[in-house]
């Protein structure tokens, strides 16, 4: 997380979200920093399916600044649609503005969530991104997905993009399974160091209280530079 804030100033780096914002009938507008409307993971782990975050959130913006158009259109469906300074940028003395928009469905057991993405990365090169995930819960399972492909460069030929699945399986009301596979293409090594990167997780979590949770997770990672990078957390959750 500390990686994404990199580039901002220090007294800026703790700010998840600030704004203000004037709401009407069905809509709303608002201006300042928001968290990130890309894929359904969040900073807080504890509000996620697995401890550690997959590889897509840490590969779009962890949060965006600018404007927010938001519109309920009915039961169903809501659209949001941003006018964002740049990727990832809380700075404006650079202003570089960018477009994005989510469209999001909830019905019964499902979920699902479309957002893009339109900006300029350089003076010449202007990057595409969409991004989509679904969730499904049926009595004790839940089960997730996201899929996002990105574009840049001259003639957008700089592409990269992820297909990640998550499943969760409650053993009762304290105790949770989890496990993920994922897989993240780069060819271009615009976004991480390899042109393929792999993993697969599985953990266990169980819930102390409503808001402290302790767990395992067993995390390993493939890659054309390492063929196998396994890790093991122990992991101490508190919700705020």
């Amino acid at each position: 997380m500390s990686q994404n804030y990199a580039a901002e100033k220090k007294y800026k780096r703790w700010i998840y979200e600030a704004y203000i914002q004037r709401k009407f009938n069905k809509s709303s507008i608002a201006a300042g920093v928001f968290s990130s409307p890309y894929t359904q993971e969040t900073p807080k782990s504890i509000d996620q399916i697995s401890y550690s975050r997959s590889l897509a959130p840490e590969y779009v913006p962890y949060y965006i600044s600018g404007l927010k158009y938001n519109r309920t259109l009915n039961s169903s469906w809501n659209l949001s649609l941003f006018v964002m300074n740049g990727w990832q940028k809380m700075d404006y003395a650079q202003f570089t503005p960018s477009f994005g928009s989510l469209l999001e469905f909830k019905r019964d057991r499902w979920k699902f969530n479309w957002s893009t993405y339109l900006g300029r990365e350089t003076t010449i090169q202007t990057r595409m991104f969409s991004e989509w995930n679904m969730q499904y819960a049926y009595r004790k399972w839940i089960f997730q997905s996201c899929f996002f492909v990105g574009t840049q460069g001259i003639n957008f030929s700089r592409n990269w993009g992820q297909l990640n699945g998550q499943v969760a399986y409650s053993f009762s009301d304290k105790m949770r399974w989890y496990s993920r596979v994922e897989y993240f293409m780069d060819p271009s090594s615009i976004q991480i160091a390899s042109k393929h990167l792999a993993s697969e997780s599985l953990g266990v979590l169980y819930a102390i209280n409503d808001v402290m949770n302790i767990g395992t997770e067993f995390r390993c990672f493939h890659s054309e530079k390492k063929a196998f990078e396994p890790y093991h957390f122990l992991f101490f959750q508190l919700k705020f």
